[in-house]
């Protein structure tokens, strides 16, 4: 699967085949850990490439906090401890991602800006400017929570995973 945004998101297969289930087969075919961008796009396309298929997965996304955060005040140290960054951050999208979140009815357009690279001294990189589009996360993660479940994806919240168990012997 084509990883398209650099967070990190684990993918479970579970099944061994998208949309063929007996009684004995896990409940899901696929479980992706993590509700970021990175997550929730690659339970989109993986079940944009099942249904291509003519299959009909079940797709389970597991996040441990009990809800997508509305805001963090920066000053509130306890509610920024232990995330890499403040779910309200911006971040910078670049074309080509841009042109992936299209196809899910994300349209960042009106938020195309330049950016200049630096060089590690903080001085402006010789060279062009890079087209990216600004969305804050917790924005983009709500939009694509709201249109995964509208695709029959489930995105259960306060959960966690404590084992996995091979049911099949497989490895």
């Amino acid at each position: 699967m084509k990883r398209i945004f650099g967070s990190l998101a684990v993918l479970l297969v579970v099944g061994s085949s998208f949309g063929a289930r007996a009684e004995t087969e896990p409940v899901h075919d696929l479980i992706v850990v993590g509700t970021g961008p990175g997550g929730l796009v690659s339970a989109l396309s993986a079940l944009e490439q099942a249904q291509a298929q003519g299959k009909s997965p079940r797709i389970l996304v597991l996040e441990k906090r009990a809800d997508l955060p509305k805001s963090v005040d920066f000053r509130d140290e306890a509610a920024l401890k232990g995330s890499a960054f403040s779910r309200r951050q911006v971040i910078g999208v670049k074309p080509e991602i841009h042109d992936a979140l299209k196809r899910y009815g994300i349209d960042l357009t009106s938020r195309k800006t330049l950016v200049t690279k630096l060089e590690a001294s903080g001085k402006p990189a010789a060279g062009p400017q890079i087209v990216q589009y600004m969305v804050q996360i917790n924005e983009l993660q709500a939009r694509l929570v709201d249109i995964a479940r509208k695709r029959g994806v489930e995105v259960s919240f306060g959960s966690s995973v404590n084992r996995i168990v091979d049911t099949d012997g497989k490895g």
